[in-house]
């Protein structure tokens, strides 16, 4: 579950700087990617399967993410 908590935050984070935002979503965004890293130091798993489980988490997440957030289909 941090895995999956671990990406959201990552992808929060970028998609809050994504555009020219307001001061206080930049704040936001900043305190997101700070959570970021607090997650993966509750990690019980060794880093290298918890970095293999969180490259799979933030990959299929960012696409979801732009698929229902931003409009984007791939075209494959």
């Amino acid at each position: 579950m941090e895995v999956f908590a671990k990406s959201v935050a990552a992808i929060l984070s970028g998609d809050v700087m994504k555009e020219v935002s307001p001061f206080f979503e930049g704040l936001a965004g900043f305190f997101v990617l700070g959570l970021y890293g607090v997650v993966v130091t509750f990690q019980p798993l060794p880093f290298g399967r918890a970095y293999a489980a969180y490259g799979g988490f933030f990959v299929v997440l960012s696409i979801l993410w732009a698929m229902l957030l931003d409009g984007f289909h791939p075209d494959q």
